[in-house]
């Protein structure tokens, strides 16, 4: 629900789509100069001439009257060297681009959601072990106070109860102002009301973890699926059009064009063969000198096409790169995780027997202080691990394009 608020909202998402909306108008504009132009045409005339015009032949009758025109016209370029059709390929790349770099916009938005949401769910199971160890020591300072009150047990034991549980509760602020920083970041991404991200995640839940991870696959299909690899792909394909675009500005272009219509000094007598005009005309331009303007271009196509092949290329080595980090973190988080998972249910174990051999006179109270910290110490490291593994989760699904 809010991956799917942040999408509908977000801005860069807002950008992303309307230059994919400009792109696609390109295209069908560039692949417009494929097809022949149609026209349709109507005019009407009322003239009068002058009796007194020298350049009149003798006789010539009327000398005012009406005319009526109408009639179609088209034109048509051949592309004999292929410019429109590498301007409408170019066209075309540029709109796979800009659908390939929404895609990769939203990929890193629903992320972004997602690791917040992670991240919450984390500082509130920090908190939760905090607050729980909290409770604990006080119950241990309670239990430490009655026996300094009854002469068992020295008042050293209950300093430091009491500066150990104080120094437990002194990490719930911290925590709390962690919660709150995720809520916001939530509420900003989904573009939704702070109060409503607190009230949705008032109730604690399990941080969210996957039960399985993403098939890696080939590094050639991680490429092909993340969509900034195809986007810059797509534009280097684009940029190889443009030289092909410069390149037929050197060479002849030929058109054809012609008119059907009709024409009358009454509207009755349109549209009868006896007013039918018909006109075909062939026409040939050829490019003889313009200052050097068509050789600069080709130069300035060839060098966008020069960078664009070194942007595709580090599009390809980050992706690598990012990719096969995404997965070493992740891989290593989880066995980091499984080891702090046993590490706090023995330190859990330890602390439980520490308090009994304490309440039994079998130990002294620093082996309860040091098995208690050692607990909130495992306890709040396997909560930060197991949010680091959901993050890492994370980075994997986006280095990896989603996709897997």
């Amino acid at each position: 629900d809010y991956v799917a608020a942040a999408l509908a909202a977000n801005k860069d998402i807002e950008v992303a789509r309307a230059r994919l909306r400009e792109a696609r108008a390109a295209s069908l504009s560039a692949r417009s100069a494929l097809l022949p132009a149609l026209n349709a045409s109507g005019t009407y005339t009322d003239f009068s001439l002058s009796e007194q015009n020298p350049n009149l032949p003798p006789g010539l009758a009327p000398l005012e009257g009406e005319v009526y025109e109408t009639g179609f016209d088209a034109s048509y370029e051949l592309d004999i060297f292929g410019g429109n059709r590498r301007r409408a390929e170019a066209g075309r790349l540029r709109r796979e681009a800009a659908e390939a770099l929404l895609e990769d916009a939203s990929i890193s938005i629903a992320a972004e959601v997602v690791r917040a949401i992670v991240e919450l769910r984390g500082a509130q199971r920090r908190l939760e072990v905090a607050a729980a160890n909290a409770v604990l020591q006080a119950d241990t300072l309670e239990l430490v106070e009655s026996r300094v009150a009854s002469g068992l047990a020295p008042e050293l034991d209950f300093l430091n109860a009491r500066a150990q549980l104080a120094a437990t509760r002194s990490a719930l602020p911290v925590f709390e102002a962690a919660v709150r920083g995720s809520s916001l970041r939530l509420a900003t991404l989904s573009a939704r009301p702070a109060e409503r991200v607190v009230a949705d995640f008032t109730d604690s839940q399990p941080i969210p973890e996957a039960a399985a991870g993403p098939e890696p696959g080939l590094r050639g299909e991680v490429l092909r699926q993340r969509p900034d690899v195809r986007a810059a792909e797509r534009q280097l394909a684009a940029a190889t059009a443009d030289i092909g675009i410069a390149t037929a500005a050197f060479y002849p272009r030929f058109t054809l064009s012609g008119t059907f219509g009709w024409q009358a000094i009454e509207s009755g007598d349109l549209f009868t063969s006896a007013t039918g005009t018909d006109a075909l005309l062939g026409a040939v331009s050829l490019p003889l000198f313009a200052g050097g303007e068509r050789r600069a271009a080709l130069d300035a196509a060839n060098a966008r096409q020069t960078a664009s092949l070194a942007r595709y290329e580090q599009a390809v080595l980050l992706a690598i790169e990012e990719s096969e980090r995404a997965l070493t973190d992740w891989s290593r988080s989880r066995q980091s995780r499984d080891e702090l998972e046993q590490a706090a249910r023995s330190s859990a174990e330890a602390a439980d027997i520490a308090r009994r051999l304490y309440d039994s006179g079998l130990a002294d109270f620093l082996s309860v202080l040091d098995a208690d910290r050692r607990r909130l110490e495992a306890e709040d490291a396997l909560a930060l691990r197991q949010t680091e593994v959901s993050v890492n989760l994370v980075a994997v699904y986006k280095a990896l394009g989603a996709e897997s």
